[in-house]
């Protein structure tokens, strides 16, 4: 898919496009990874708390748990390659928020209440200050 079929999302975080959801449409239609193909079904279990402001209720990032159980391996920044996925603290201690990146100092993400994007990635920018590690699928390393 081109790029711009992953931009402009209207962001609806329990039932339709929030980053975690633009993230895992993108690895699935640009690298045929599918990230949580579970996540509509957890979203729909009570016992699972992934309702807005989740990070506020939990002392663990469910991002983290997740990630390990999909297969995703740390990279360091040094490393990152396109399809990486990259874990954020937004007004949060724990990582609370995904994208994806680009190659050439770019991420694909969706914050809340805003539409899908890209933003600029590189130290000093905006998430880049905000960013606590980026991971890799177990598929991706050659």
């Amino acid at each position: 898919m081109p790029i711009q079929d992953y931009i402009g999302r209207p962001w609806d975080h329990d039932g339709g496009s929030n980053c975690f959801t633009t993230a895992q449409d993108f690895l699935r239609g640009e690298l045929g990874i599918d990230l949580c193909p579970q996540y509509d079904e957890m979203r729909k279990d009570e016992s699972i708390d992934t309702y807005f402001n989740w990070w506020e209720r939990r002392e663990t990032s469910w991002y983290l748990d997740l990630m390990e159980q999909e297969g995703y391996r740390e990279v360091p920044l040094s490393d990152l390659k396109y399809g990486d996925v990259l874990l954020f603290c937004l007004a949060s201690k724990i990582p609370n928020h995904c994208g994806v990146y680009l190659g050439d100092k770019q991420m694909l993400h969706q914050l809340a209440f805003g539409e899908s994007r890209i933003d600029p990635f590189f130290e000093g920018s905006t998430m880049h200050k905000r960013f606590h590690c980026a991971a890799r699928h177990q598929s991706q390393f050659v």
